[in-house]
């Protein structure tokens, strides 16, 4: 092994290191990666996206490509008169996606008063929908009270008659006793029924499969290539104290 090619290898080890540092730094401090969209009655894939609703409707929020962890989303109305609640969170939370990136949940369900725009966010992501209602002007018609004049009523007094009550005489009553008959009741005897046993019918319920996402990503791991290029640097110093030795 010459000088020459020693020289070489160690300046190729050192461009791989900077790349793979460069590399890293960019997805350190890059965008964040993932999408978003709605769909209504379940989760979807991207060509199912809704962004038209209807009063009683459930908005789901999809979502793959993310870095797997936990993020905060939120709905809130478009202002200007292009919603029903302009700059209102009508809804928020967070939602921790799964280890491939990706989540569904139910966010909202569309009240009767909601009309217009509203952007669904998840992180940075965004998107919107459209409830299809507009709102019923109301002119309230304003209603005159019309003045009563109430009669006056000159009441006629009343002049009471005495009257004399006619004392009277009770008559004493003398009460004939009665002697009640005694009833015998006549038992009877209860016939025993049989009952017949029931059986419940067995309910047999079916249990959803779990639908696991495609994992999402790069082709290798930046790391393998990082450990790599450190052996690689190794072998390199050690041919050059090999070579150096051999010289002397």
């Amino acid at each position: 092994m010459t000088k020459w090619t020693v020289r070489i290898f160690l300046l190729l080890a050192i461009i791989i290191s900077l790349g793979i540092l460069r590399v890293d730094e960019t997805n350190a401090q890059g965008p964040t990666p993932g999408a978003i969209w709605t769909t209504s009655g379940g989760c979807g894939d991207e060509q199912q996206n809704v962004n038209q609703y209807e009063t009683g409707e459930t908005v789901w929020i999809n979502g793959r490509g993310f870095i797997p962890g936990t993020y905060p989303w939120s709905i809130q109305g478009q202002p200007g008169g292009a919603s029903g609640d302009p700059n209102i969170i009508v809804a928020s939370g967070n939602v921790t996606t799964n280890a491939f990136g990706a989540f569904c949940f139910p966010a909202y369900t569309i009240p009767a008063d909601d009309w217009g725009t509203y952007n669904v966010n998840v992180c940075v992501k965004s998107d919107n929908y459209r409830v299809n209602q507009q709102p019923t002007p109301t002119d309230p018609t304003p209603t005159d009270p019309t003045p009563t004049d109430p009669t006056p009523t000159d009441p006629t007094p009343t002049d009471p008659t005495p009257t004399d009550p006619t004392p009277t005489d009770p008559t004493p009553t003398d009460p004939t006793p009665t002697d009640p008959t005694p009833t015998d009741p006549t038992p009877t005897d209860p016939t025993p029924t049989d009952p017949t046993p029931t059986y419940p019918t067995p309910i047999i319920t079916q249990t959803p499969v779990p639908v696991t996402p495609p994992a999402t990503g790069g082709p290798f791991d930046p790391s393998l290539f990082l450990y790599a290029t450190i052996a690689f640097g190794l072998i390199s110093l050690s041919s050059l104290f090999l070579w150096k030795k051999r010289v002397e």
